[in-house]
């Protein structure tokens, strides 16, 4: 009858409070509230004392960044999130490179804009933030046809992972290197030359760079024992 059809033309509570959290997002996001209504949580985003707050801020912005990625585009929370990969405390840090991470390697405005400041994490001294870059970074690698400047600097930024006090991460960042250059079988991935020309932009980024390991060894010794190593494997 109709007022059956009327009752199930209704949504349930789900669906309404995920449209209506959408539609006020939209209006943030896209209208002129946004510094007014988010100010609250753009200032625990550098809460100068309590680095709680700074992750419940965190955990606040991921739910708006669900709702639509774009969020992470403006301006003021691109800074916030930036300076707080630089946080002092290690899981802040953590958490704002792993907000980044699942939308950087799909959205190249938003990789153009947090792809130093992951590239910086794979310094960290947190294992977890260095791994949660490193495995960003590997998924933006993964993207067919990324640009070259990207690939040189990702791979400058964690080829320094080799030798990593992590096993877990030397064995990661071993075979996304072997799989790039030395695929199996060799007919995989990309031709021979065009191998050799991404290793030679490679070595080219790592001598512009002056990134060392934590034992001072360069990207560029690495990158050498490297290739010896691997070619010896080949052999």
């Amino acid at each position: 009858n109709e007022v059956e059809r009327a009752r199930l033309a209704v949504p349930g509570a789900g669906e309404a409070q995920a449209f209506s959290a959408h539609v006020a997002v939209q209006e943030i996001v896209q209208g002129q509230g946004f510094g007014k209504v988010f100010a609250p949580m753009l200032n625990l985003l550098v809460h100068p004392s309590k680095p709680s707050f700074r992750q419940k801020a965190l955990k606040a912005l991921e739910q708006v960044v669900v709702l639509d990625p774009k969020t992470l585009a403006n301006d003021q929370v691109r800074k916030g999130v930036l300076r707080l990969m630089g946080d002092p405390a290690k899981l802040v840090r953590a958490q704002a490179v792993s907000l980044v991470g699942s939308y950087m390697a799909t959205s190249p405005q938003l990789l153009k804009e947090y792809f130093v400041g992951v590239c910086d994490r794979c310094r960290d001294t947190g294992v977890s933030v260095r791994k949660a870059a490193m495995l960003i970074l590997r998924d933006c690698l993964a993207t067919e046809g990324q640009a070259s400047e990207i690939v040189d600097g990702a791979c400058v930024a964690m080829i320094p992972l080799l030798k990593d006090e992590s096993s877990d991460i030397r064995k990661q960042i071993s075979h996304l290197l072997k799989s790039m250059w030395f695929p199996q079988p060799p007919s995989a991935g990309l031709s021979v030359a065009a191998r050799f020309a991404q290793i030679r932009g490679v070595v080219a980024e790592a001598h512009k760079s002056g990134i060392t390991d934590r034992d001072g060894q360069t990207v560029v010794d690495l990158i050498g024992d490297f290739l010896v190593e691997a070619m010896g494997e080949q052999g």
